[in-house]
């Protein structure tokens, strides 16, 4: 079964059990390969070992991209806050790496990186819900074994 990015929910893996096991989507961020692990482990700790999920990571750029963009700007006001981040070397660091966006054509004003990528749900201790998202690439054995890639205080 295929899907998008909203099926990524705690419900799904709660609802779904044994159903969603073969369950691949396509989703902007995923915690265990995450470039910005630092942001996977603090937010996993404040939602007390809850699942962090992309609309998080993509909150949490959006944050930091305005907060980027405030900072070069002496007197803040919608027009120079969108011009700042307008610049071609704007830059800003969040939870799915660097953010930046494009300057040309129709993608005007879109997020440069790409960013889509596929994931499966695979059974796992180290969730709450026992099924976790994974890349569609990685190595099942570690997440069946109890060894945990993020700190979730499930596993030991």
């Amino acid at each position: 079964m295929v899907g998008a990015n909203t099926l990524e929910s705690r419900d799904v893996l709660l609802l779904g059990k044994d159903a969603v096991e073969r369950l691949v989507i396509t989703i902007p961020w995923i915690a265990i390969n995450s470039p910005n692990q630092e942001f996977s482990k603090e937010a996993q700790n404040l939602w007390q070992g809850g699942e962090v999920y992309s609309r998080a990571a993509s909150a949490y750029d959006a944050a930091q991209a305005l907060i980027e963009a405030l900072r070069k700007i002496p007197n803040p006001n919608r027009e120079n806050l969108q011009q700042t981040l307008s610049k071609e070397d704007f830059r800003a660091q969040g939870a799915t790496g660097t953010i930046s966006f494009v300057h040309e054509g129709d993608l005007h004003g879109d997020r440069r990186e790409d960013l889509v990528q596929s994931a499966k749900v695979v059974r796992s201790p180290c969730s709450n819900q026992g099924n976790i998202f994974v890349p569609i690439d990685y190595e099942e054995t570690g997440v069946l074994a109890g060894r945990c890639p993020l700190s979730t205080g499930l596993i030991p």
